[in-house]
């Protein structure tokens, strides 16, 4: 909390077992960001940020691409990074925080299709399936398949839609999913851009 004028503002909000922790690190954040408004060099700032960002576990967001590309630094609408920071970005996807998607959807694709052809085994093997689970599943399968080639009448297509029908009884979705992923591991399509916004 922080006094202003007359009144109290929340400045933020701490729901852990362990508040004081949490603060402290998130103090830690904060002075740590303080130092970067130091570096005046806007190329030495951009690089270091991303290290910031790196070190954090987070992605950085459109706005700040947006900033970097107009002073000049990203020529494309995605972050750049240099080979330490993409060899981290990477291992930082693969050991499950797929907001790195967009920052290492141009690095192997082989290795991207294997990280997603396994998470919808992983759902399929499931017992139960969540609608998020069914939701999930079809969009993986959609951004694999290039969305059924762009084709929206695509009997597969149908059947991935299903998916997250609630009249659908979940014994009938496992075969759907196991026959749709047979279809990814044959290359039945060619797969799709890698994209964040596509999950």
């Amino acid at each position: 909390m922080q006094k202003g004028a007359k009144q109290y503002q929340v400045i933020g909000i701490v729901e852990n077992r362990n508040p004081f922790a949490s603060w402290q690190d998130l103090i830690k954040q904060i002075q740590s960001v303080s130092t970067l408004e130091k570096v005046k060099d806007p190329k030495e700032r951009y690089t270091k940020s991303i290290d910031w960002f790196l070190d954090n576990n987070v992605a950085p967001d459109e706005n700040f691409v947006k900033y970097y590309k107009q002073k000049g630094i990203l020529k494309t609408d995605t972050a750049k990074l240099n080979e330490q920071q993409l060899a981290k970005a990477r291992a930082l996807f693969f050991n499950g925080n797929e907001t790195f998607l967009d920052l290492i959807a141009n690095t192997n694709q082989t290795e991207i299709k294997d990280y997603y052809l396994q998470k919808l085994k992983d759902i399929s093997f499931q017992s139960e399936y969540e609608f998020g689970d069914c939701l999930r599943f079809r969009r993986v399968v959609c951004m694999l398949t290039n969305d059924f080639n762009n084709n929206y009448d695509d009997v597969n297509r149908v059947l991935s839609d299903l998916l997250t029908k609630d009249e659908l009884e979940n014994y009938k979705k496992k075969p759907i999913m196991l026959y749709l992923i047979d279809l990814i591991e044959k290359k039945t399509y060619k797969t799709g851009a890698f994209s964040s916004s596509k999950l």
